[in-house]
């Protein structure tokens, strides 16, 4: 028969077994815990960093879209201003000749 003490013994050995698969369960879940946490913070770096580059790209694309808005406006001004001086120069080469010829007879 067991004495009460290699009893003790016995129970007290099969804490420290439950102890230690509890501590090493306790050590599993955490290291699962920081791979999953050091996933989602390197998601959410790489969720940033692709939202980051959308925006940078759509402003790319709205800068140069108002860059052509304003080439094509200097474009219409400069064809206008030179529709406006062959008007003016016209005007100032009729002018000349009126008054070199004279008035034309009409």
């Amino acid at each position: 028969m067991k004495t009460s003490l290699q009893s003790i013994l016995e129970i007290e050995e099969q804490a420290r077994s439950l102890i230690s698969d509890a501590q090493k369960r306790a050590d599993a879940i955490r290291a699962e815990t920081q791979a999953r946490s050091d996933e989602m913070v390197k998601q959410a770096k790489l969720d940033a960093e692709t939202e980051s580059d959308a925006l940078v790209k759509k402003f790319q694309t709205e800068i140069e879209h108002a860059k052509s808005l304003s080439e094509e406006t200097l474009k219409k001004e400069t064809v206008e201003l030179q529709r406006k001086f062959t008007s003016n120069k016209e005007r100032a080469i009729n002018l000349v000749l009126r008054t070199i010829i004279g008035p034309s007879s009409p």
